[in-house]
């Protein structure tokens, strides 16, 4: 059997995105998983799609997280704080909004402030592992360590819950 190669693959999809969001210019989730999808093989392609999300809806939780994380992933911590700080004011009652404003509080050198966030992440969604182990980073870097042990300790069990 002939196999097709990723970039076929790629191509065929992002023809398909392009159908879709044309028949949807507004709606948002479209926009956003279109420039998700993008961010994966051309990263200022994809957040220039999720921008429409946020045009479109400019609370839109998934498109504000999301650039988020890629400017973390880039190390644009300015951008990443403005769109953390916008997930949080969005969604307060979202865990994910608290861990990826979390995120970026700890890259920029803000323990305590990543505690905070990271608290009330935990506190919406006690049982996500990540937003475990990021607390234990904010509080190893507060120095304390009783926290940070017990934090890691819950990490792994949940982990170990998963496999």
């Amino acid at each position: 059997f002939p196999t097709r190669r990723s970039s076929d693959l790629y191509k065929e999809a992002t023809q398909k995105f392009e159908t879709v969001a044309g028949q949807y210019p507004q709606e948002p989730n479209v926009h956003f998983r279109y420039g998700a999808f993008l961010n994966v093989q051309d990263s200022d392609r994809g957040v220039e799609e999720i921008m429409r999300a946020l045009e479109i809806a400019p609370d839109h939780v998934p498109a504000l997280v999301g650039l988020t994380v890629i400017y973390l992933k880039h190390q644009d911590l300015d951008h990443a704080l403005e769109y953390g700080e916008r997930a949080v004011k969005a969604s307060p009652v979202d865990f994910s909004t608290h861990i990826a404003l979390g995120r970026v509080l700890l890259e920029r050198e803000n323990p305590a402030g990543a505690a905070a966030e990271l608290e009330a992440a935990v506190k919406l969604a006690p049982a996500v592992p990540e937003a475990r182990f990021s607390l234990a980073s904010a509080y190893s870097r507060l120095g304390r360590k009783a926290d940070a042990a017990r934090e890691l300790a819950e990490f792994k069990r949940l982990e170990n819950l998963g496999k």
